[in-house]
Formats: structure tokens, C-alpha cells, sequence
């Protein structure tokens, strides 16, 4: 039962990061009517994507001793780069802000990518 809540809620962090992402491409590429609705779910996608994460986090550690220690070193960076970016989101009145939320969410994004090959990687290792 925890390991499909915990698969869960990989699954949903990481379409939320999809629906994230979503926002930046739109506005990188000129889609504006599909940029300003996607402001509105960016928050909470974000909201999202660190709750689900939080949780996948605790309900991994019932594996810890099957997985290298990089796999939940990467994870546990990744979510403290994203609440990170929720601190920086709260001082929006401060004009480096922006520049300061990409640089942690390129982190972040850097770090999932990190803790997903290492992951993958040693499941591979395992089966």
C-alpha cells in the first residue's frame, strides 16, 4: 500500500513539474493567451509538486538500504532547491527575485534530473 502512495506521489510531483515547466516555455515561446493561463495554475502546481515531493521523500526512506545513498542525496537537494524558491517567491517586492528564483529552479530542475539517472540507473542495477 505505501509503495503505491509512494509511486503516486513521484507521479503526480512530477506532472506538476510538467505543468511548471509549461509556464516557462509558453513565455519563452510568445504564447501569451496559453502564458497567462497558465499564471494561474503555477502556483499551485508548484504548491503541488513540493507537497507530493515531501511525501515521496518520507515514504522513501522504507527503501533506503536498497538504493545508493545518491539517489536520496539528489532528492532531498531537489526539494530543499524548491523550497528555496518558495522563500525567494515571498520577497517578489525585491527586483532580483526573478533572478534568483530561476537560478534555484534550474538547480532544482538539475538536481531531479540527477536524482531520476541515479535512480534509474540503480533500479536497472537491481533487476
Amino acid at each position: 500500500m505505501l509503495h503505491a502512495v509512494n509511486h503516486l506521489c513521484a507521479c503526480i510531483a512530477l506532472l506538476s513539474l510538467i505543468v511548471v515547466l509549461l509556464k516557462f516555455i509558453s513565455r519563452r515561446l510568445g504564447l501569451q493567451a496559453l502564458d497567462q493561463r497558465l499564471l494561474g495554475i503555477h502556483r499551485p502546481a508548484s504548491h503541488l509538486l513540493i507537497v507530493c515531493g515531501v511525501i515521496h521523500g518520507v515514504l522513501s526512506f522504507q527503501y533506503v538500504t536498497k538504493y545508493p545513498p545518491l539517489v536520496y542525496l539528489t532528492g532531498g537537494l531537489c526539494l530543499l532547491a524548491l523550497l528555496r524558491i518558495c522563500h525567494t517567491c515571498k520577497n517578489q517586492g525585491n527586483k532580483r527575485w526573478l533572478p534568483t528564483h530561476r537560478f534555484w529552479s534550474a538547480l532544482a530542475l538539475l538536481l531531479l534530473a540527477a536524482h531520476l539517472v541515479c535512480f534509474v540507473h540503480s533500479h536497472m542495477a537491481l533487476h
